[in-house]
């Protein structure tokens, strides 16, 4: 890129260069720090940073005294924020100098993070163990109530044969009683 006015050569994607790459300093694995903070930045803000900036205008702002900070709205850890911050110094030597360090600010984040997924694991097994529990009781409550119900069917089936066997003895008893009836008639007469 050529920045306008100048004939200083840029040599990069500005969007991503580092004041100290601007200034055609000595740069090191800091300046790249930088890049990965504005990287970092436009994965929080879900935007681009210099979205419709011009090339001068992008070196500019990299270039200002004013540090580039997240929105008050944008929801992230507040160590997030921080680490954001400190990659983000126009100071090369107040950055962080290398990724280790990066990630050792990250790691309590990243402990809480393991922890609290876990837990939220945890808790879905214990949820899913209570509904595997109270589906098993079900089953176990329904086959319960079958065998009560084959039991009393079976039950109710041997009340059935001997209501049977009582009305077919009541038949019988009845049509003795009309025959007995018939052949006493006969016997008066």
């Amino acid at each position: 890129s050529h920045v306008d006015g100048s004939d200083l050569v840029i040599i990069g994607t500005p969007k991503y260069m580092s004041p100290e790459h601007i200034n055609n300093t000595i740069r090191s694995g800091v300046s790249d720090l930088y890049s990965l903070g504005l990287v970092f930045w436009e994965i929080l803000e879900h935007e681009k940073l210099f979205q419709e900036y011009s090339v001068t205008q992008i070196v500019c702002s990299i270039c200002s005294s004013v540090s580039l900070t997240l929105s008050p709205e944008t929801e992230c850890p507040a160590l997030f924020r921080q680490v954001l911050h400190r990659l983000l110094l126009k100071s090369p030597d107040a950055r962080f100098q290398t990724c280790q360090e990066v990630l050792d600010a990250i790691e309590p984040l990243r402990l809480e993070m393991e922890s609290e997924l876990i837990n939220t694991q945890r808790d879905h097994i214990r949820e899913l163990q209570y509904q595997e529990t109270r589906r098993i009781k079900a089953q176990v409550e329904r086959r319960n109530l079958e065998k009560r119900l084959y039991r009393q069917e079976g039950h109710l089936r041997k009340l059935l044969k001997q209501n049977r066997t009582y009305d077919k003895t009541l038949v019988r008893l009845k049509q003795a009683l009309r025959e007995g009836d018939e052949k006493e008639k006969q016997w008066v007469r």
